[in-house]
């Protein structure tokens, strides 16, 4: 049976929906791209702000939030060039910044330097080629390194490593191992009390990260549930049902008690290397297989990330070229 609809898209909001677009709303979405994610009108949107008091509230409290620069010179570039012109010029100065008149590039540079040597190698005997080759190339690379001393191998910049700070990592670990303990033990006593908490118990993000805004007590009310409140999970987005799929060992192996020991993450160092991330799965092991198990955890999951982000991307844009197709199959 062919949909009445013409747009193909639910025309009811539930509160899991309202509580999900005003919270993408506060992370800087405009309302027609929230309403694009949760697959429902624009117009269904304005129609529920009408009839919901609260959720018109929560709206307008996440329009007023304060907004993120990044995400927003990201949606910009997305239909203005001068927006994407300046995410690149800021991203990538090294190919795509302003560089004033009559100014040469490092292989420009090489490249002339390398005609120089070549003009000496040519008026020089044949049989000192060899011992005037070795003490005038190292001054041509001591000559480019002067011109560019941020150039660093393969042509990528170099990047300032920080001094290590043992004591302050382990003492910000303690600290928040402390908190994640002291906030599951909150949660936990007021499931068992039966109380309904006014804020949501979140755990403290790594490194000082801030969580995300709670939402008004309003909102709260509206979305009621009998479920016991859990603490916060630092899963990837778009994987709220990982509890769902685990298997019965790894339910056993995970500790419940608020006390436990909370594993450490691995610090994100930059290791100022060239990592090609679309490599396949054993040409990916064969090229970090050298470095520290540290280094290597660290990269997994940058790869991880990036094959994920890929994946959402290919699916966004697969569901955008059978969507219209689907439209017609269906009129017809």
């Amino acid at each position: 049976m062919n949909s009445p609809y013409v747009h193909e898209r639910r025309r009811i909001m539930d509160p899991a929906k309202k509580v999900k677009f005003s919270q993408l709303v506060r992370e800087s979405h405009s309302l027609e791209e929230a309403a694009e994610w949760l697959d429902v009108s624009i117009r269904t949107v304005q129609r529920e702000r009408k009839r919901d008091e609260d959720f018109d509230h929560e709206v307008r409290l996440a329009l007023q939030a304060t907004p993120d620069p990044l995400r927003l010179m990201e949606n910009a570039a997305r239909t203005h060039w001068r927006a994407a012109a300046w995410l690149l010029e800021r991203t990538r100065p090294e190919q795509y910044a302003r560089k004033p008149a009559n100014t040469a590039r490092d292989y420009q540079v090489e490249a002339a330097l390398g005609m120089l040597l070549e003009a000496a190698l040519a008026a020089t005997a044949p049989a000192e080629r060899a011992a005037f080759y070795q003490q005038v190339e190292p001054v041509c690379g001591q000559a480019l390194q002067y011109c560019f001393p941020q150039l660093g191998p393969n042509g990528n910049l170099k990047k300032s490593k920080l001094p290590p700070t043992p004591l302050t990592n382990e003492t910000s670990r303690l600290a928040h191992r402390e908190a994640i303990a002291a906030s599951m033990a909150q949660a936990q006593a007021a499931a068992a009390n039966g109380e309904q908490p006014a804020e949501w118990f979140t755990a403290p993000g790594w490194f000082n990260e801030q969580p995300a805004p709670p939402l008004s007590p309003k909102t709260h009310e509206a979305t009621a549930s009998d479920a016991k409140p859990a603490p916060r999970s630092h899963a990837p987005r778009g994987n709220e049902n990982a509890d769902d799929v685990l298997s019965p060992k790894t339910r056993e192996a995970t500790a419940d008690d608020a006390t436990a020991v909370v594993p450490e993450p691995i610090l994100a160092i930059d290791y100022n290397l060239p990592i090609d991330f679309n490599l396949s799965h054993d040409d990916f092991a064969h090229a970090i297989a050298a470095r520290d198990p540290n280094e290597q955890a660290v990269l997994w999951d940058q790869r991880l990330r990036h094959w994920g982000e890929f994946k959402r991307r290919r699916e966004a844009q697969l569901s955008r070229t059978t969507r219209p197709a689907t439209k017609r199959r269906n009129a017809a």
